[in-house]
């Protein structure tokens, strides 16, 4: 289960956010969940609640973020597995009720952080689903380095990027807890793109080519602080011309 948003949002009432009910050989990696105060119960990933029948029994949660806001004082867990599974739980960031999973049996719990109710969360923007960590998160650098199991990669190597999408993972020195790692920028958004030009095209040539204005027109689709690239393809140089490409203010609206 790699790089996915698996949400309540404000209202939704999911049961699990993730349930391997029979166990399994299972990776939880570099993901987003989010249980709301109207979910019908307060665990987040559940592992082996109903049987233990299938034949390997290994449980590897690395590299997410779960946000719990189910109700205070009930039965609450970020992680929750049944019998002795083989298992890591590593370099995760917890936020809200609960309590952080402890090491139990043959399943270790190692570099993780649970932020509880009432503290700062050092997110980008929670109210709004945005778990990007900001530059004051005590989960900065705090990670470990992770191996293969089974030929699996445990170290994430993408983030998830809203609607749907992923892009690379930066690894800048010890990996930061959680589904993203500092600096993730500006989370390029979708975007409709226009190419529009001002006015009547003007008469003025220099070097036999036509001089204009050309005015670029962007549409965000959720966020007003969209990295772009702009690339321009020019005629070959023309002897004693020079070309200037500038920078107009942005005006969005």
């Amino acid at each position: 289960i790699l790089y996915n948003r698996l949400m309540d949002e404000q209202i939704g009432t999911a049961s699990y956010e993730i349930d391997i009910p029979d166990g399994g050989l299972t990776y939880v990696i570099g993901n987003l969940l989010h249980k709301s105060p109207f979910a019908d119960n307060g665990t987040l990933i559940s592992y082996a609640a109903e049987s233990r029948t299938n034949l390997i029994q290994e449980l590897y949660v690395v590299h997410n973020t779960l946000v719990n806001t189910f109700a205070t004082g009930s039965n609450t867990s970020f992680v929750r597995w049944i019998g002795t599974p083989i298992g890591r739980i590593q370099n995760n960031l917890f936020i809200g009720t609960g309590g952080a999973p402890v090491a139990n049996g043959n399943v270790q719990v190692l570099n993780t952080l649970h932020i509880p109710n009432g503290q700062p969360t050092h997110l980008m923007d929670q109210a709004n689903f945005d778990y990007r960590l900001s530059a004051s998160s005590p989960a900065i650098d705090q990670g470990t380095a992770l191996g293969i199991i089974h030929g699996m990669r445990l170290t994430p190597e993408f983030h998830y990027v809203h609607p749907a999408q992923t892009v690379p993972r930066p690894a800048t020195g010890a990996p930061d807890l959680g589904a993203y790692e500092l600096p993730s920028a500006v989370i390029p958004q979708a975007f409709d793109f226009a190419v529009s030009h001002k006015g009547a095209w003007p008469s003025a040539t220099v070097g036999g080519l036509p001089v204009a204005t050309t005015i670029v027109a962007i549409r965000t689709a959720g966020s007003s602080n969209v990295p772009l690239t702009l690339s321009v393809t020019a005629p070959p140089p023309i002897s004693g011309v020079t070309a200037t490409l500038a920078a107009a203010p942005c005006v969005l609206g």
